[in-house]
């Protein structure tokens, strides 16, 4: 999957909260859609599933994670 968010101006992005990053990954788990499953509905859980990961990306970055 490619990233579709820009990291780039890392020194402008405030710094992310351990706490908080946590807290909204496990109140936005991975969304498995039924087959029946609207596309808006998709389309939604999938744009909420990039931003964690962006934010995922910057916490990363900003408390020098090695991946």
């Amino acid at each position: 999957m490619v990233a579709s968010t820009d990291t780039g101006g890392w020194e402008k992005i405030p710094a992310v909260p351990k706490a908080l990053l946590e807290e909204l990954e496990r109140r936005m788990g991975e969304f498995n859609p039924a087959l029946d499953t609207p596309d808006r509905k998709i389309w939604y859980e999938l744009g909420r599933r990039d931003f964690l990961r962006f934010l995922r990306r910057v916490y990363d970055h900003q408390n020098n994670v090695r991946q």
